[in-house]
């Protein structure tokens, strides 16, 4: 039986996973966040509206009720204080659930706006991975080539900069905590990416032989 290929895990691999995972977690939990709270908004508008339902028909037979019978009308105006009441409060929660929802509507679309970034990380590592399979130029080559935009920073590489040291600090949590789940199927599973960052952990720790 002929053996797989072990795929070697290089810091490039470990940043095309971070970054694709923060993307696809981020989405899906704003996503999840938008739809819970559109689904806890139709509730409470249900609710409203069967109250309101309710509250017409307490008053259809408040106008009916003879004045002799002050009893029953004495009734009937308690159960329409305890409806007036609860839609009170049905439509106080619900501008306060529309207003949330208008907040993170806004919320999403600045931080997925601050996110390309990250998107654009992503895609050059993953541009990069690409060319070292097809054969392209190596890592030290790439080095090479990078080396004289370190010499005079642009604005280009300090946002990269930032980027590097927010995609460290997501390395150390996923290191901390290596139980991620993903929906979609990667080459990698996000459990390999802890025992990925791990492993140059400790290459990079490693002296050099002799």
């Amino acid at each position: 039986m002929a053996s797989r290929k072990k795929i070697q895990l290089t810091p490039l691999l470990l940043l095309q996973e971070l970054t694709t995972i923060l993307l696809e977690h981020f989405e899906q939990a704003c996503g999840q966040a938008l739809a819970d709270a559109e689904k806890k908004l139709s509730r409470f508008e249900k609710k409203r509206n069967k109250v309101e339902k309710k509250l017409g028909k307490q008053r259809d037979r408040l106008d009916y009720t003879p004045n002799a019978k002050r009893k029953k009308q004495t009734k009937l105006r308690a159960t329409l204080s305890r409806l007036e009441a609860a839609l009170v409060e049905l439509q106080l929660q619900i501008d306060e659930t529309r207003h949330y929802i208008s907040h993170l509507k806004h919320d999403i679309h600045v931080s997925l706006t601050l996110l390309q970034g990250v998107g654009k990380v992503r895609e050059v590592a993953s541009e990069m991975l690409r060319q070292r399979e097809d054969g392209g130029s190596s890592p030290a080559a790439q080095m090479e080539v990078a080396a004289p935009s370190a010499v005079k920073p642009s604005p280009a590489s300090l946002r990269a900069a930032k980027q590097a040291t927010a995609l460290k600090a997501i390395a150390n949590a996923v290191v901390a905590k290596p139980t991620v789940t993903v929906v979609k199927a990667r080459k990698h599973a996000p459990g390999e990416v802890a025992p990925l960052a791990h492993g140059i952990a400790e290459a990079s720790a490693a002296p050099d032989s002799a």
